[in-house]
């Protein structure tokens, strides 16, 4: 399988100030600049927000000077890098949805056996019936006001990330389905604020939701059961103003296929006005916020930009 080492930055913005190896352990501390205005950098924003995403880390090592593929040498978590460290997220996050929410239900794999393979994709999903039927509730729309994930504390080290959608049924088409939410290691859940929520249930392209869940087995563990998957808080009605994701990139994998050169190869999207201006029309948005997500398929890298965005109901 080829795989290709990480571009170098043209310019180097990071200052080493120190580094330890002990006890099996590697510690480097490093500082860079918030914003160092390279296009090639992301910018370190403010993420103690209870809607903005935690920043992602990873990390990979060797051996050996030459620079190869790390296997199962690598590392990876979302920290909150601004949060007050007395603070547990995960506790205010819970208390600010049960105080808020009319209730919640829980989305989440059935003692799945996750297989011995390397990589593996799962889908689990729940209809508009079977949820209403869960929670006793009859009329709808309801509105989704935040979201927690439930990981199973055994298996936690194979749920690599999970995707979830508000879509007609439970169909496996990506063509007619809306991202609601996504998750990686280190993400405690989500608050939208008060006026802001997503619609469930209200029309005929949101009557269930669906979690694909990526697991990552590299050492090809057999017997592991998981439970994984979310708990969505809701209210009855809606708010004043709806909440959505704007995918862009290729989400939809639209050159699944397609020949790729050898070697490393780039493809850049680009969302111009006149595109986006076909689904937002003349409404302004507002967005919440901004999550990167790269992944990997057979034979296309992509990369896609989740953005939340609110806009008032129509009148």
């Amino acid at each position: 399988e080829n795989r290709a080492a990480p571009l170098r930055d043209e310019c180097q913005s990071w200052n080493l100030i120190s580094k330890t190896i002990s006890d099996g352990w590697i510690i480097l501390e490093v500082n860079r600049k918030l914003d160092t205005e390279d296009h090639q950098d992301h910018k370190i924003v403010n993420d103690a927000g209870g809607f903005v995403a935690p920043t992602r880390l990873i990390a990979a090592w060797g051996d050996n000077p030459s620079m190869s593929y790390h296997g199962t040498n690598a590392a990876r978590n979302s920290v909150r890098l601004f949060a007050d460290g007395s603070v547990n997220v995960e506790e205010a996050l819970v208390t600010v949805l049960t105080n808020t929410a009319a209730g919640y239900f829980d989305v989440t794999q059935n003692n799945y056996q996750i297989p011995a393979t390397d990589t593996t994709y799962m889908y689990v999903c729940k209809t508009a019936d079977e949820i209403l039927q869960e929670i006793g509730v009859t009329e709808t729309p309801l509105t989704l006001v935040g979201a927690m994930p439930v990981i199973s504390e055994k298996t936690k080290a194979y749920v690599h990330h999970f995707t979830v959608y508000s879509q007609p049924s439970c169909s496996r088409s990506i063509l007619d389905r809306s991202m609601v939410y996504a998750w990686a290691p280190g993400d405690e859940g989500w608050a939208l604020p008060d006026h802001v929520g997503f619609p469930l249930f209200e029309a005929d392209n949101r009557q269930a939701i669906s979690i694909q869940v990526h697991y990552n087995n590299p050492e090809k563990v057999p017997g592991q059961i998981d439970s994984s998957g979310v708990r969505f808080y809701y209210i009855n009605g809606e708010r004043s103003e709806r909440a959505a994701v704007l995918e862009l990139g290729d989400p939809t994998l639209s050159l699944f296929g397609q020949q790729i050169n050898n070697g490393l190869t780039q493809y850049e999207f680009s969302c111009p006005g006149a595109c986006s201006s076909t689904v937002l029309e003349q409404d302004s948005v507002t967005v919440l916020a901004e999550l990167r997500k790269p992944s990997e398929v057979v034979l296309v890298g992509h990369s896609f930009w989740l953005t939340p965005v609110f806009q008032p109901l129509s009148q």
